[in-house]
């Protein structure tokens, strides 16, 4: 046992040595969909056989179905005294239960509870705890309970079986196992055996395990055992034969009050935990992943966790819950993981090692198992990217090349680790490096330049091909990458810009078209551009499509890993492409961040995909198998119909006045990769389905039912793919209103033939007395007076008219439809309908239509041949009642539309020109964000380097000091374009995370105090709470202060500058006040307006973008917060702004 003990401590050093080399985190969902919890405390998490996700938490019970939570009734609530543990037995029902005191037990879950009482009854009020479980289905149900006094066993319709805890520690129950016949039941402190009706405790003394294990499982898919203890795991043949320990050193060196731990398996690995993060462990490895929730919650050891039915992982803690539906995505960033900095610019392996270069805006980290190392860091960089390492390029095993923005070409030595730089001669950023054989291609935005890596590398930048690139180009451009091609041939990737004449040059064996980035395949070359993936097949510029899928989002990074998967990394995330679809991946499903960077996609070792983005760099591991998939489960919880609920049994008819349906449904599904959707469709009155996209309520109403015989079908998806199965209503019946239904007419009748014989009585009198003559005659003048109605109506009418026998023989046309035909209205009568329009395909369409008329008159819409005309016409039919014997009487309508179809085809044109607007804006948006910035940073960086070699001529300085200034306020202007651009299109994100608000503020008003130390004014920071800590986006509130405190100091001359900081309520509250020239009360209604500042033209005195305060606005109404302005001309400005603050 010394000898285990032994090996079990050297286990554990060696893993504290690997653990503390795990810096990786993952895309938590702390907020999931529907969930809404009162505290943050949450113990257990479980989920019932409709999906629901139940929890147990300090405030009670709670479930959820996705859309909203709701709480046990008070009724229940108030059966306990004490925590309610969650348990689900093998049939689905759940169970609560106190997990101390007094044993209440209830069994339900799906709308009904029932009390369940045990065969043994427990002390009523001295059980200090209370554990419950149950295995097995049915009749074959056996049951445990676990007290401190007494361990309870039995089966159902059996008598129990009790152990009493006497003499020793036993320890609490944590698993039962075994078999059905001989039950094993695993205690913190011993294990114990069920035989023969007895209990016999199993002696661990010649094991490996340092301790009795509290849970023992078999893989279902391996059919190992694992064996989970007291900071270890282990594995073994056979449920009490352990072979080997393969985890230890779970938990930290802290006194818990008891112990949170579980064992689950699932798609390849084994996930555990015993009171730590959840490690997850794939078969066939000896290294664990950590599934760390300290950076986000601030807890080292979670309560439970979920795998769902769809393979959603959920994590509970004392601190909250998160879900996560993909391990694949592992992230490393500045917080998290040390990086130098968030934004990951571009990414190299290192040859004959594990391990990666990293490149950001301010220098470079090796990255490998064994901890981060810096290898070149440039310290004068500052705000300004000008060390910015835009991509690497491996030239052989010993020499890796970099392009290092305005500092130039960089060369690393992978064996002795130093790294030398080469700058530009005239300071021209270098945007690329191409390493092949002994050469380099070196790109900067206006020339290449052709090198060789002989030599002592003075003369990298003497070989240009600026002069051939001008003739060629004839014109501006901005260059971004070089590279050769199998041919030969030198291929260059420049911006796009409105002034190129053409998108792709061929020519003087070079291949210069524009983008970003490019790859060389068997099918042609593929350009990543600014509107999307494309192709180059001869001289033509296609749109890549895989099965009429496109990638139509800026992309800056192509790359062909070892098993042909084409990789593209855009504005939006990454798309994997292999030969039969392209799928998408952002955020959403755990990658870093969804924009990433140009030099940032390459293949690591063992097929990994690493990712730079804005936030940190990702790693994609494409063999990972836990991933959430499946479809959403669907429930009817209800159906009301005419306002009444159905019941199981109930005649579903309804009277016409009670026309309505109501539908009350659980769509559950918690995979928040893509929307959810509910399909419905009402078979008896539309076929189409109709579908309701991330529905906010469970509810389908559907009111003023015509009559007649109805089912309603219903089924869910995720964006249209993972159906669930569809779920269909009885066949329910509205009723015809009254004076529609049979005994109605019947009596109707009736009526009219008694009516009708009175008039018939009548009639007769009239005519014996002489008045029939008269009547008759005035019968006869409305006749004629109708008759010259209709013709006036059918002599002016501007449609066509035309009556005609079956459609064939004409009997009448009206003016109109004799002018189309080039005919006399009197020439036509007798004619046959197809000698006169020679149109085969019209006829088609009239003949079908005809076919399908009854007593309701049909339409349909046709191009028409006229004698010398075509016309888009509105063909109306009807059968006119008449006594025609040898065939019907039809009245046919033709309406020109033509002008009508016309309008409608600009109006189409219109929109489609507006959506081409939109993309340009997104393109110009993209080429903003990263073009314009770069030749500024250049000026800026320039003007910096020539201040600081012509330090001792002051007008010179004074000059550069102009540019520098102007090109900063430049910088900013577009920066807050770029920012209120990404408001307005809804790509800046809320990302919360839970800090110390405290010094995160106090960290972001440093520099403010040496700014107003210069400035000669008094900036005061006063905390009215001594620890303010909660969640929020850090990124925003970072720039509402920046805004704000810099308006503050700006607008002040002299005087003093406050800013106070409350936690008040829920809500974080910020007041800056100041001295300065204020604000008129006019301006004070439009300050928050794009573009608005009070002094403008020659008159304005301070400078600025007039965009901050409206960037101000956007932010705080993503936070959900507030901000008020108080402010009078030459006394200053109050502001206070409150931002919700979760304590989560």
């Amino acid at each position: 046992m010394k000898l285990n003990t032994l090996r079990f401590l050297l286990l554990i050093t060696f893993t504290v040595i690997t653990v503390a080399t795990q810096a990786q985190t993952f895309k938590f969902n702390s907020n999931p969909k529907g969930v809404q919890l009162p505290v943050q405390t949450v113990l257990q998490a479980e989920q019932d056989t409709l999906g629901r996700i139940w929890f147990s938490t300090t405030r009670g019970i709670f479930f959820s179905d996705g859309f909203q939570t709701y709480e046990l009734p008070d009724s229940l609530k108030s059966l306990f005294d004490y925590q309610i543990n969650i348990h689900k037995d093998e049939d689905g029902m759940i169970w609560l239960y106190n997990d101390r005191g007094y044993g209440k037990f209830l069994k339900g879950g799906y709308g009904s509870w029932e009390e369940v009482s045990f065969p043994e009854k427990l002390r009523d009020n001295d059980v200090f705890y209370i554990f419950f479980s149950t295995r097995g289905k049915g009749k074959e149900k056996e049951y445990v309970l676990d007290t401190n006094y007494e361990l309870i066993f039995w089966r159902e319709g059996e008598q129990p079986h009790i152990f009493f805890k006497k003499y020793k520690d036993w320890g609490k129950l944590g698993h039962l196992g075994g078999s059905r016949d001989y039950p094993i039941f695993f205690l913190s402190n011993s294990t114990l055996r069920f035989i023969n009706g007895k209990f016999e405790e199993y002696n661990w003394e010649n094991s490996i395990l340092p301790s009795p294990p509290v849970m023992v499982k078999k893989s279902p898919e391996t059919g190992e055992f694992y064996f989970l203890g007291s900071n270890y795991l282990a594995k073994g043949d056979s449920e009490l034969n352990a072979s080997e320990i393969i985890d230890s050193n779970l938990k930290k060196d802290f006194t818990f009050l008891r112990d949170y731990f579980d064992l689950q398996f699932s798609k390849g690995s084994v996930f555990y935990f015993f009171n730590s993060n959840l490690r997850k462990l794939s078969y066939g490895t000896q290294r664990f992943l950590d599934i760390n929730i300290e950076p986000l919650f601030r807890v080292f050891y979670i309560h439970d966790f979920l795998i769902d039915r769809e393979g959603v992982l959920w994590i509970v803690t004392s601190r909250g819950l998160v879900n996560l539906n993909s391990l694949a995505f592992q992230t490393y960033n500045a917080q998290v993981s040390g990086l130098l900095s968030d934004e990951v610019t571009a990414i190299s392996n290192i040859p004959g090692e594990d391990s990666y270069l990293i490149g950001f805006n301010n220098g470079i980290q090796k990255v490998s198992r064994s901890g981060i190392q810096n290898i070149y860091v440039d310290s004068n960089s500052g705000v300004i990217p000008n060390s910015r390492i835009v991509n690497f390029s491996i030239q052989d095993e010993n020499t890796i090349w970099f392009s290092a923005n305005i500092r130039g070409v960089g060369k690393y030595n992978v064996k002795t680790g130093n790294v030398q730089i080469f700058p530009h001669p005239e300071k021209e950023g270098v945007s690329s490096i191409y390493a092949f054989g002994d050469s380099l291609m070196i790109t900067t935005p206006k020339s290449v330049y052709l090198a060789s890596t002989k030599g002592n590398f003075q003369n990298l930048y003497s070989n240009s091909l600026k002069s051939q690139l001008e003739e060629i180009m004839n014109g501006f451009y901005h260059l971004r990458k070089a590279g050769k091609l199998s041919d030969g041939r030198k291929i260059i990737i420049r911006a796009s810009r409105l002034v190129n004449e053409r998108r792709i040059i061929q020519e003087n064996g070079l291949l210069i078209a524009e983008g970003y980035d490019y790859l060389e395949t068997e099918n042609g070359i593929l350009l990543g551009t600014e509107t999307g993936l494309k192709i180059i097949k001869n001289d033509t510029i296609l749109p890549f499509e895989v099965n009429g899928n496109t990638v139509n989002r800026a992309v800056f990074s192509i790359l062909k890993d070892s098993k042909g998967v084409i990789w593209v990394g855009t504005d939006d995330g990454i798309f994997k492409i292999d030969q039969f679809q392209i799928k998408h991946l952002n955020s959403q499903n755990g990658l870093a961040d969804n924009e990433t960077n140009r030099g940032a996609l390459i293949e690591g070792n063992r097929g990994l995909i690493l990712i730079g983005t804005l936030d940190g760099f990702s790693i994609f591991k494409p063999d990972e198998q836990f991933f959430a998939q499946g479809e959403p489960k669907l429930h009817l919880n209800s159906i009301f119909l005419g306002g009444n609920q159905i019941e199981e049994g109930a005649e579903l008819k309804v009277p016409y006045e009670k026309n309505t349906l109501e539908i009350n449904y659980s769509a559950i599904g918690f995979n928040e990769e893509d929307e959810l959707w509910v399909h419905y469709r009402v078979i008896g009155l539309n076929e189409n389905w109709e579908v309701l996209k991330n529905p906010k309520s469970s509810r389908i109403f559907l009111p003023n039912l015509p009559a007649g015989e109805y089912q309603v079908e219903i089924k869910a998806s995720y964006e249209g793919t993972n159906f669930s199965d569809a779920i269909t209503t009885p066949v329910f019946t509205v009723l015809r209103p009254f004076y529609l239904r049979a005994w109605f007419l019947v009596l109707l009748a009736l009526f009219l033939v008694g009516v009708g014989f009175f008039i018939n009585s009548f009639y007769d009198q009239l005519r014996k007395l002489g008045v029939l003559e008269s009547v008759l005659s005035k019968k006869d003048k409305e006749k004629v007076h109708a008759e010259e109605q209709f013709k006036n109506v059918w002599d002016s009418s501007k449609d066509a008219l035309l009556l005609s026998v079956d459609g064939k023989k004409i009997v009448a046309a009206n003016p109109s439809f004799a002018f189309l035909v080039k005919k006399a209205p009197e020439n036509l009568e007798g004619e046959n309908l197809q000698e006169i329009i020679q149109d085969t395909k019209f006829f088609k369409s009239f003949y079908k239509t005809l076919d399908q008329l009854d007593t309701i008159g049909l339409t349909f819409l046709q191009e028409v041949k006229w004698s010398n005309q075509s016309l888009e016409m509105e063909v109306y039919t009807k059968v006119i009642n008449s006594e025609i014997q040898d065939g019907r009487l039809i009245l046919t309508v033709f309406r020109d539309v033509t002008i009508e179809r016309q309008i409608e085809k600009k109006l189409t044109e219109a929109k489609e020109k507006a959506e081409e607007a939109n993309r340009f804006k997104t393109s110009l948006l993209s080429n903003v964000s990263h073009e314009i910035r770069t030749p500024l940073n250049v000026i800026l960086g320039g003007t910096e380097h020539i201040m600081m070699q012509y330090s001792k001529d002051p007008k010179l300085l004074s000059e550069l000091d102009l540019i520098l200034q102007s090109g900063e306020r430049l910088l900013t202007t577009i920066s807050s374009i770029l920012d209120m651009a990404k408001i307005e299109a809804n790509k800046m994100q809320v990302s919360y995370s839970f800090f110390d608000v405290k010094a995160f503020i106090s960290a972001i008003m440093k520099p403010y105090f040496s700014h107003a130390e210069r400035k000669g004014l008094q900036l005061e920071l006063e905390f009215l709470k001594d620890r303010i800590e909660g969640s929020s986006d850090k990124r925003f509130l970072e720039m509402i202060i920046n805004n704000l405190i810099g308006n503050a100091m700006k607008y002040t001359e002299s005087g003093v500058v406050k800013m106070t900081v409350d936690h008040v309520g829920d809500h974080l509250k910020i007041e800056i006040l100041d001295n300065g020239v204020g604000m008129e009360e006019d301006f004070l209604q439009k300050v928050f307006d794009p573009f608005e500042q009070e002094s403008s033209g020659n008159q304005r005195k301070f400078e600025g973008t007039g965009l901050g305060m409206t960037i101000t606005k956007n932010l705080l109404e993503l936070l959900k917060g507030s901000i008020h302005l108080e402010s009078a001309k030459n006394k200053g400005t109050r502001v206070i702004v409150e931002i919700p603050l979760s304590e989560s």
